[in-house]
């Protein structure tokens, strides 16, 4: 825009010396200035059909305080070089709509291709949509732009760190009755659909329990042990339910059902996370299958993740990450039974956005955002 100014106030000079002295050559070099002006708006579109920009994320999972390497590719087509080009790469976290932006200016030679590498570091966990809404190519001069849409984005999950928490499963847990589809290869139960084994018969067994046909080819008494089904005895609910005098005091602010921008306390939704993913690890740790639950607000469904191995954490870890803070009533204890109604558990655990954990509707621990990680590793967790 400078540049253009400036060439405007040099044009209105030489016609003001054309005017007032007569056979100066200020006449031929407004026509220069003129057929230049011209000739640089139609440099300036040429150039901006030949660029093409790809945003790349080679490593679209990292660590807090991690880099994330972002990598931008021009290529430009034509045989003359475009020495101007501006691109605008922003950032945003997906829940809370704090972006970031970088500007860059570079030049591509013709027929060529330039990469522009840089990183961004993400201090909360999260969501980050990466996205070029601005590119313009100028001519030589800075006169004339032109923009190039470029609706693609990318992303990159930041998660969160995983304390050690020292979870304990009582008897009670582990022979609590469930249901599944999967047997204990080590344990007998009373499930009849399914034979543990068979063995000899001995004084205290029931007849309702012998194998009769292995009995007649053993030519002895042979009883059966039914199986243990493996299921999921224990319930962890993530409740990012805001109240009303969670919201009036300020926490996030909202605008059509949304977080506005910049006005959630980010570390508090980042130790949230924190809590639930190292909760989730140290139950996987002491052998605990769960399921993970949550109110999915955009459809109103109640959603759940199985968590029997380090794999499935992190599954479930990445559905979390798109979850955020919402507004709507929902008692959430009721509203997974409602939605899966042969569900029973020794133990459910809720942690709320508060970063209070409830056992079986007993707060057991009440969190603070700083010095998570001593707390957590002096949890003793008992299911």
């Amino acid at each position: 825009m400078k540049s253009k100014i400036l060439y405007y106030i040099l044009t209105l000079f030489t016609i003001y010396v054309a005017i007032m002295y007569e056979g100066s050559r200020a006449a031929t070099f407004l026509a220069f200035e003129l057929l230049l002006f011209i000739s640089m708006f139609f440099q300036a579109w040429h150039l901006k059909r030949g660029i093409e920009v790809k945003l790349e994320m080679r490593q679209p999972v990292t660590g807090k305080q991690q880099a994330i390497p972002v990598k931008i590719h021009i290529t430009n087509k034509h045989r003359l070089p475009a020495v101007r080009i501006l691109l605008r790469l922003v950032f945003e976290n997906d829940y809370t709509y704090r972006s970031g932006q970088e500007t860059l200016w570079c030049s591509v030679d013709g027929r060529s291709e330039k990469t522009i590498q840089f990183d961004v570091f993400a201090d909360y966990c999260g969501k980050v949509n990466f996205s070029i809404p601005k590119i313009r190519v100028y001519d030589y001069l800075k006169l004339w732009s032109f923009s190039i849409k470029y609706e693609e984005e990318a992303q990159a999950y930041i998660l969160p760190d995983i304390h050690r928490v020292l979870a304990l499963v009582s008897e009670r847990t582990r022979n609590f009755p469930v249901e599944g589809e999967e047997y204990d290869p080590h344990r007998s139960g009373d499930d009849p659909s399914e034979i543990f084994q068979t063995r000899e018969f001995r004084a205290g067994d029931t007849l309702q329990r012998v194998h009769w046909k292995m009995s007649a080819k053993a030519d002895e008494l042979m009883t059966k042990e039914f199986s243990m089904p493996i299921g999921c005895s224990v319930l962890l609910l993530l409740d990012l339910h805001l109240d009303k005098k969670q919201h009036s005091q300020g926490m996030p602010s909202f605008s059509n059902g949304k977080i506005a921008h910049g006005q959630f306390e980010l570390a508090q939704i980042d130790a949230f996370y924190e809590i639930a993913a190292s909760i989730s690890h140290g139950l996987m740790e002491a052998g605990c299958r769960h399921y993970a639950g949550w109110l999915e607000e955009e459809t109103g469904e109640i959603r759940r993740q199985y968590v029997q191995d380090e794999t499935q954490v992190y599954e479930m870890i990445y559905q979390m990450l798109h979850l955020a803070p919402y507004l709507q009533e929902c008692e959430l204890v009721s509203a997974y039974q409602a939605a899966y109604r042969e569900a029973s558990f020794s133990t459910i655990l809720l942690l709320n956005i508060s970063l209070q954990l409830i056992r079986n509707g007993e707060v057991i621990a009440d969190f603070s955002r700083d010095g998570i990680s001593e707390m957590l590793e002096g949890l003793s967790l008992e299911v």
